[in-house]
């Protein structure tokens, strides 16, 4: 049985708690920038409504790496193709200064993402900051994460999230990421 899926339109009273995916965070950015984006405008639209329901509305400061990282691997893969360079490591060891110019190039982007993510209302806490399983997270995400990756075909990043939020207390997750709706269990609230 698959996950129960909300569009973000149809989400008119949203849920008290709601973990959200780097891809919700990504639309939201894109939202500030460029609001005609329809998905971006639905996300946006989810997001006000959670607020003014005050709605807690968190995710792991892994998702803030994610979304990060990607913006500078995708800058540091197009300087490799650019010498013919298979990997980033290999970027890094054989032409240092380029390496160095890509990762100081993305700063002024980065530094806008960063402001961006200071200015939403979410919060960034790993599940071991709430009372309830402080000591033994670690444990119990990885163990939620492996049960997930033996039962569905998701990638590993997906499962550690699903495990995050649902040791974190939630079931509800806001995603523009089909993978989740593969988990039984779960609510997605989603644009398509």
């Amino acid at each position: 049985m698959a996950a129960t899926v909300i569009r973000f339109d149809d989400a008119k009273n949203p849920p008290r708690t709601v973990f959200v995916d780097s891809s919700f965070i990504r639309a939201l950015i894109q939202w500030s920038s460029d609001p005609g984006v329809a998905s971006a405008a639905a996300a946006h639209g989810f997001y006000d409504r959670a607020k003014r329901a005050n709605a807690r509305l968190w995710t792991t400061p892994f998702t803030a790496e994610e979304i990060l990282w990607a913006y500078v691997r995708r800058a540091l893969q197009d300087t490799c193709r650019t010498y013919g360079i298979v990997s980033i490591g290999d970027l890094k060891r054989e032409r240092r200064g380029d390496y160095a110019r890509t990762i100081e190039s993305c700063r002024p982007e980065i530094l806008k993402m960063i402001t961006a993510l200071n200015r939403l209302k979410i919060s960034f806490e790993f599940p071991g900051d709430q009372a309830a399983v402080r000591g033994t997270w670690g444990q119990m995400v990885w163990r939620a994460a492996s049960q997930i990756l033996d039962r569905f075909p998701i990638e590993t990043a997906d499962a550690f999230h699903i495990a995050c939020a649902t040791v974190g207390g939630t079931d509800h997750i806001a995603s523009l990421d089909s993978d989740f709706r593969e988990v039984d269990g779960l609510t997605i609230y989603c644009y398509m």
